[in-house]
Parts: structure tokens; sequence; C-alpha cells
């Protein structure tokens, strides 16, 4: 199940911090806070997406060699880029024709290119993040609000990828 609620309490609070940090002597105290929420959502899309991925496969593998592989394939995979991490891991998990129907249905509407936009946005912020300390000079993330508005554009979608994997 694809939970909000604990992300959505700490993004909240990280914006009171960062609000506060802004009058702060040292500058980069905000960026801290920001840094932080960057590192959040981007944890919290990686869990989203396993839950997801465990989901396609639970009750249709019977054999615990197979079920075993899935849950390596899902283990080893690092990263929310949509081409090279999200389509690999559920075409090896469910299929090509499968992960097809998901792929039509997202783009019916628009999902699909809001989902890999948000998705490339975050992962130039989690790269920037895990790269670049902040003694390092001009550095910049998005703040907490800005986390906050990325998570709720993804949100719908990933509850409905996990609608999706419920109903294979």
């Amino acid at each position: 199940m694809i939970s909000k609620r604990q992300l959505e309490l700490d993004l909240l609070r990280l914006e009171g911090l960062h609000a506060r940090a802004m009058q702060d002597p040292d500058p980069r105290l905000p960026l801290i806070y920001s840094k932080m929420a960057v590192l959040e959502l981007c944890g919290w899309v990686e869990e989203s997406l396993d839950d997801i991925a465990r989901r396609a496969f639970k009750g249709r593998i019977q054999r615990p060699a197979l079920e075993k592989k899935a849950k390596e394939i899902i283990k080893t995979t690092y990263g929310f880029d949509y081409d090279h991490h999200i389509t690999t891991m559920l075409t090896r998990l469910v299929g090509f024709a499968t992960f097809e129907t998901l792929e039509l249905d997202l783009t019916s509407d628009g999902s699909l290119a809001v989902l890999t936009a948000e998705l490339s946005a975050i992962k130039v912020q989690r790269d920037k993040a895990a790269h670049v300390s902040l003694g390092m000079g001009a550095v910049a993330f998005d703040a907490p609000s800005v986390v906050t508005q990325r998570m709720k554009l993804l949100f719908p979608i990933l509850k409905r990828m996990y609608s999706w994997a419920v109903h294979l």
C-alpha cells in the first residue's frame, strides 16, 4: 500500500524548520532542510516503487526459488529513473505485455508524462544532494514546499500503479 501520511508530516516539519532557518545568519541552514526534504522524497519514491513491484508478483509465483529471484530483482534495483529502473524492474517481474497495460493506462491521461518529468526533476536534485557537500560553495536544492508539491503530483500516480499491480 502506498502511504504518504508520514512523509507529509515530515515535509511539513521540514517546511517550518526551513522557514525559520531563512532568518538564521548561517546561509547553509536552509540548505540542510532542503537537502533533507529532497532525500526524504527520494526514499519514499523508492519504497513506493518497491511496494508496487512486490504487489505485482504477490500470489502469482508458486515456486519459492522464483519468488526469491523476484525479491532479488527488487532488492538490486536502486534508483527511480523511469526507463532504466522502473521499466526494467517491472518488465522483468510481470513481462512486457502486462507492463504495457500500465503504460497505456498512464499515457491515456498524461500521467506517464507527469511521472517521468517529476522523477527526472527529483533525480537531478537527488544526485546533487548525494554528491555535493554544502561546504563546496554555490549549491541549491528545491525548498521543502516544492518537494511537497512534487509528492502531491506523484502520489496519485503511484497509487494508481499500485492499484494496477493489485488487479493483475
